[in-house]
């Protein structure tokens, strides 16, 4: 009988971003060509991004510092020799320290997935304890600079995030119109905004200055997403006097919040790809974003967003400018954005591609062409 892929995800925790909604739409691509996967993560009260997914989800303290770590890891250690396990897939540094004991005493391979270029002292960490024994990366920026930091290049794959295309697509005048007015905005204001953490290295009170700039104008504003600086973020917001034309949401489904807006904006220090970025542009959204990982693969200057260095100054001035572009404009650049992220980025061949490399890690692929031959 054929052995079933059995994959082990570990994030440090479920949370409303794109780390979350990578894993849950990558399991449920696997899931339906048959593999058993399993997700291992601290639970977030109100947040439940795994609900309807035929998965078993562990409930383990892995963001509580290092107590938590060790913890995580030895029950872990238990759970993993009764639940024959192929693959360890990681998907953060704390989760990367959980998952040490089981390559070492259970002998399961880890695929450690970087969803951050630039993080501090990763080269210093990664030589003493590797993240993984193989490496997984959604960007040329982030493979490059995973090289820089000592990886060896033959143990990392480039395979870029793929976007749901059912879901994430362009509305009917009908849903654009309902989801701006769930909102309060009229049809005739310019709606730029932003989905995503509210926390270093987003960069998120770069918005402000752009919200600020557009104060006198037909504008609107939708900032959807937690972190530990949302609270911050919605004072200053507030003391801008912007009153409903600033719309701030918390755990939130973003599509609606796509649907409403007419440009997205992404100021990130530091990213790996911005997963958000390829689902605000599926829904037909024009893009302003700085130069991090993923700019590269999803930015066509000009044609589909604009793209920028990494500058306060230099992002409002280009964010500004494509929010005051005429309608017409934003729409033809909106759709021309939808085309190229369906043209390059299906779910189909990014789950075919990881669920290779999971076959290739674990050995599977090699004992298939042994009983085949």
């Amino acid at each position: 009988m054929e052995e079933r892929l059995h994959v082990l995800h570990i994030l440090k925790r479920d949370e409303l971003g794109g780390l979350s909604r990578y894993v849950r739409d990558l399991s449920r691509g696997l899931i339906e060509r048959g593999v058993r996967v399993t997700i291992a993560c601290r639970a977030d009260d109100g947040i439940d991004s795994f609900q309807g997914l035929d998965v078993e989800v562990l409930d383990l303290p892995i963001d509580e510092g290092l107590g938590g770590v060790l913890k995580s890891g030895m029950w872990l250690r238990k759970w993993v020799k009764k639940n024959h396990v192929n693959v360890l897939h990681v998907h953060h540094r704390s989760a990367a320290m959980v998952a040490l004991p089981l390559r070492k005493l259970c002998g399961v391979k880890s695929l450690y997935t970087l969803h951050l270029t630039h993080l501090p002292r990763f080269r210093e960490v990664n030589a003493f304890v590797a993240m993984g024994d193989y490496y997984h990366v959604p960007s040329k920026m982030a493979f490059d600079w995973l090289v820089e930091q000592g990886v060896d290049e033959r143990k990392i794959q480039l395979i870029v995030h793929g976007i749901d295309m059912d879901r994430y697509r362009l509305p009917s005048a009908e849903e654009r119109k309902t989801a701006r007015k769930r909102f309060g905005f009229d049809d005739d204001v310019v709606v730029g905004g932003y989905v995503g953490r509210f926390e270093d290295p987003k960069n998120e009170d770069w918005l402000l200055d752009v919200a600020m700039q557009m104060k006198n104008e037909k504008a609107g504003f939708l900032f959807a997403g937690g972190g530990a600086g949302k609270d911050a973020f919605e004072r200053k917001l507030k003391d801008l006097g912007l009153g409903n034309r600033a719309v701030s949401l918390a755990n939130v489904d973003p599509l609606e919040v796509y649907w409403a807006m007419d440009c997205f904006l992404l100021p990130s220090g530091i990213e790996g790809f911005s997963l958000a970025t390829g689902e605000a542009m599926a829904c037909g959204l024009p893009v302003c974003r700085t130069r991090t990982a993923g700019c590269e693969e999803l930015v066509l200057d000009g044609e589909t967003g604009v793209s920028v260095r990494i500058d306060r100054e230099a992002f409002v001035n280009e964010a500004v400018g494509l929010m005051r572009m005429k309608r017409e404009a934003l729409l033809k650049m909106g759709g021309q954005a939808s085309s190229y992220i369906r043209s390059r980025f299906t779910e189909d061949e990014q789950v075919a591609d990881t669920m290779a490399y999971y076959e290739k890690i674990a050995g599977v692929a090699d004992r298939k062409a042994g009983l085949d031959s």
